[in-house]
């Protein structure tokens, strides 16, 4: 709505939200009519060139809601509705009874991306491995076996040994970053952030607040130290800093820019003589929004999930939730239909 990014009109916007179910016409899901759910926001083929490396957020024939257009399918492609269909083909993940639609409507987006940027740091590469062999698609470079996404790794010097991790950016990705690498076996997860309002919120999710300018104090390391840095902020600004915070050898995975005012001031040799690995993430694939779900339910009376999602409005008062959503009072702004 601000004009960043730009996309095909009419159609239905939103694409965050828990579903219940009105009727199942899959046939193969056997998802009784008041079940919920969280659904992928993307529908791919499982079987072009994109898709059989693992990755089917970038499938040739790809269908994404909230941002396909009314004439593409049923018309009921986005989450701003009082329904929407879901495609034959879209991954849809149940719903325990203790994780609450605040609690889930973000994970379908926000939490499931996190855990795609979590995989790509060396160690996690198998965080969803075990799902994406259950929905046996997209199974080319995948090795057998997977990790838990929860797994108790304190002590084990594979993941504590390597450092420690920034996250750039307290919004909803990052506060979901903190958490998760806390859960996989970080101790030093730092969260950097200009707004010290929402750096406020970092230590409820396992992170230590850094405001941002300030990412090389005494308690949070020094150049050259950390392990990762995952980019979840959106600013170009931040690139140089991380890439100054990585030791050589480190992995840098920028996820937060996916608009057009994103051009880097850094220089090659930058990278080449540290040696590091940068990894860019848009969207994730079904394996990982299974993940997010059972972590999300792992940890649901650990973090305080429900206080990411703020003010609920009905979906009359659209307008006035755009508004406070745009205010960024909180992580998101609930729409009830």
């Amino acid at each position: 709505m601000s004009g960043r990014r730009h996309h095909g009109v009419p159609s239905v916007l939103g694409h965050e939200a828990v579903l219940e179910v009105v009727r199942d016409r899959r046939g193969d899901r056997g998802l009784p009519a008041g079940s919920r759910v969280t659904f992928s926001i993307i529908d791919s083929c499982f079987n072009c060139d994109r898709c059989s490396v693992g990755l089917p957020q970038k499938c040739r024939q790809l269908f994404k809601y909230g941002h396909a257009l009314l004439n593409n399918g049923t018309g009921f492609n986005g989450c701003y509705a009082t329904h929407l269909v879901v495609r034959r083909g879209v991954h849809v993940v149940p719903l325990p009874d203790h994780v609450t639609d605040r609690m889930a409507a973000p994970v379908n987006c926000a939490l499931a991306t996190v855990v795609n940027a979590v995989s790509c740091i060396p160690g996690n590469e198998n965080i969803a491995a075990e799902f994406r062999h259950q929905l046996n698609v997209g199974l080319e470079n995948v090795t057998t076996g997977g990790d838990d996404v929860t797994p108790s790794y304190h002590g084990n010097s594979d993941v504590t040994s390597k450092g420690p991790i920034m996250v750039q950016g307290a919004g909803l990705l990052g506060l979901y970053a903190c958490a998760l690498l806390r859960e996989r076996g970080y101790e030093h997860v730092y969260c950097t952030d200009i707004n010290e309002e929402r750096l406020k919120l970092v230590p409820r999710f396992g992170g230590t607040p850094v405001l941002a300018g300030k990412e090389d104090p005494e308690d949070s390391g020094k150049e050259n130290t950390f392990h990762a840095v995952i980019e979840v902020c959106g600013a170009p600004s931040v690139v140089p800093s991380g890439v100054r915070l990585l030791r050589p050898g480190g992995t840098y995975v920028l996820v937060g820019m996916v608009h057009p005012q994103s051009q880097l001031d850094i220089r090659g040799d930058q990278i080449i003589q540290k040696c590091l690995s940068i990894h860019g993430v848009h969207n994730y694939a079904p394996w990982h929004l299974t993940a997010a779900v059972q972590f999300l339910s792992r940890t649901a009376s650990k973090y305080p999930y429900e206080d990411l999602v703020g003010e609920e409005f009905p979906l009359s008062e659209f307008s006035a939730a755009a508004e406070m959503a745009e205010r960024q009072v909180y992580p998101r702004v609930a729409l009830k239909p």
